[in-house]
């Protein structure tokens, strides 16, 4: 017996009536900073109007029930324009916002910068802040990191001037809620992996990368600051090749017009919106931590389609063309078409993906992309009543190197199963 039951997709956001939005202040570079304002790499060629959106843009999109970065205005300092509460200047390092957020700024706009982002955490302005900053200070020395002998200076200087930047603002309020990010990889990036191919030199720069990040974790936690977690999308994006979201597959290279399924824009070096949604969960993740905020985080679904414009369904529908919906059974043998997916068998022709062993095994081996879409839970029953049907523990189950799942029995004098399979949400 097989269940495959019908998909229901809803979101609630738990917001309840009349509470306040949480307000983020944020210190960051172009990687924080409105995409809108940064065509130069985030507009198709030859355009003005941007098509990718940043973390900031597309929780703003998303969540503006829960969040609020402030309305857009021009301002004063080196920001020039934005949301209120995103101070996030394009090309800034960690050591150039150290020296802003210091008893010393150097300059007039450090001066007025420094004053202007002050009153809101002094004054209890703004919920949270978020620290996103170290990604141009090891892409500026990646080929001292990737090369010299030991590791160099700047490396521990970052980690020094995050924690200062951290220090400073608590100088001036000592409860408000900081979250610290982790130094994306740069390594990662097409841009730089395509200038620094020697494999040798790429897994030193990586190693130290993870060290220093290792590093920053410790720090916050000696300050009771929350860590998101930006290393872990740059390991990703180093390792899942294909790259992929329920399914959906992303490319590498970039494309002069920022063709929405390129994991980088057109510069090869800003990630575009897919990842930046993914960046926006390891945020929320931590905002969670930091507040009693309960913001949802970003369904796979949600971002294919509210972010990407994509229908999330698209791998199964290029896979069952002509053959109908998941649910459907066009050659009558019993397994509907999401299950013919997961299996690899034919919509059009009565097979079976199941073998027997004589000792009361199944097998049958789902589909690696397949999966990646869709998710398969195996129960049993040894009545076959409803309402009798439980999980099959993992312990019963495993998954052979080509992926062949096997099913052992329970001591029950006989066994019955069915499969659950449904579209990941």
């Amino acid at each position: 017996m097989f269940r495959f039951p019908g998909i229901f997709l809803c979101m609630l956001l738990p917001m309840t009536v009349g509470a306040a939005r949480l307000k983020i202040l944020t210190i960051g570079d172009s990687l924080s900073k409105e995409y809108q304002y940064e065509v130069p790499f985030s507009a198709p060629e030859g355009s003005a109007t941007a098509n990718t959106k940043n973390w900031v843009e597309t929780m703003t999109q998303l969540r503006s029930t829960l969040i609020n970065f402030g309305d857009t205005k021009n301002s004063s300092d080196l920001r020039v324009v934005g949301h209120e509460y995103n101070f996030s200047i394009p090309g800034h390092t960690a050591a150039q916002w150290a020296q802003i957020l210091s008893n010393n700024p150097k300059t007039g706009a450090d001066i007025i910068t420094n004053y202007n982002l002050v009153n809101y955490v002094e004054g209890n302005d703004v919920s949270v802040v978020v620290i996103f900053l170290g990604g141009n200070d090891l892409d500026n020395d990646y080929g001292a990191i990737s090369k010299n002998a030991t590791p160099p200076a700047s490396l521990a200087a970052i980690r020094n001037n995050i924690a200062s930047i951290h220090d400073y603002l608590r100088s001036y309020n000592a409860t408000i809620p900081i979250v610290i990010c982790t130094v994306p990889d740069v390594g990662a990036t097409y841009e730089v992996a395509q200038a620094n191919t020697t494999p040798a030199e790429k897994a030193t720069a990586r190693q130290r990368t993870a060290a220093l990040n290792a590093d920053i974790m410790a720090m916050a936690a000696t300050r009771n600051a929350k860590v998101a977690r930006i290393d872990k999308l740059t390991d990703r994006l180093f390792d899942e090749h294909p790259f992929t979201i329920n399914g959906t597959e992303f490319i590498y290279p970039p494309d002069t017009q920022n063709e929405k399924h390129r994991l980088f824009c057109r510069d090869g070096f800003h990630p575009g919106a897919a990842v930046q949604a993914l960046v926006a969960n390891e945020i929320i993740m931590a905002l969670n931590q930091a507040t009693t905020a309960n913001i949802p985080l970003l369904g796979d679904r949600e971002i294919l389609s509210s972010v990407l414009s994509f229908n999330p369904d698209q791998p199964y529908l290029t896979w069952a063309g002509s053959n109908g919906g998941m649910l459907d059974n066009p050659d009558g043998d019993g397994l509907p078409n999401l299950a013919e997916y997961l299996f690899g068998t034919q919509a059009s022709k009565a097979d079976s993906p199941f073998t027997y062993g004589v000792n009361g095994t199944i097998s049958f081996t789902p589909q690696a992309s397949a999966l990646q879409f869709a998710s398969l839970t195996v129960e049993e029953s040894t009545t076959l009543k409803p309402g009798e049907w439980t999980t099959v523990p993992s312990s019963r189950i495993s998954i052979g190197a080509g992926g062949q799942w096997t099913i052992s029995p329970s001591n029950a004098n006989h066994n019955f199963y069915r499969l659950a399979a449904e579209a990941k949400p």
